[in-house]
């Protein structure tokens, strides 16, 4: 156990109090934490039908290069936080691109099966 005592240790004196009937209250949370995506950051290969010319505008600096494999296109884009990649693969949706890789966007929200479920809604009904 990676606590003030050790597993065993908090154990064994659970089930004395509980045994001695001494009512104990959970911990309190002093305040709420939350993750901040623009901490997050990257390295992710774009899966799109997006022109080239429109990638290397919305990345900037971020975009490498380019590959084509199966008649498709990857995009190669350097390290950038997941709010930032999350923000421009909505910018993408919005113009009618077929889809892109947003896995790290969900994974570093806080809820993730939240964060999917509500990207999910939104592709469907083309909101992003």
């Amino acid at each position: 156990g990676a606590g003030k005592l050790p597993t065993a240790n908090a154990v064994v004196q659970d089930i004395i109090d509980i045994y001695e009937g001494i009512d104990t209250q959970p911990v309190a949370k002093q305040k709420e934490l939350r993750v901040d995506a623009s901490l997050v950051s990257g390295t992710y290969i774009l899966r799109s039908n997006a022109d080239e010319a429109l990638i290397k505008e919305l990345f900037a600096d971020a975009y490498t290069k380019k590959d084509i494999f199966d008649n498709r296109n990857y995009y190669h884009i350097t390290p950038i936080s997941s709010y930032l990649m999350h923000q421009k693969a909505a910018e993408l949706m919005k113009l009618g691109i077929d889809g892109v890789a947003v896995v790290s966007a969900i994974l570093a929200q806080p809820d993730i099966r939240k964060a999917a479920g509500e990207l999910r809604k939104a592709v469907r009904e083309k909101s992003i």
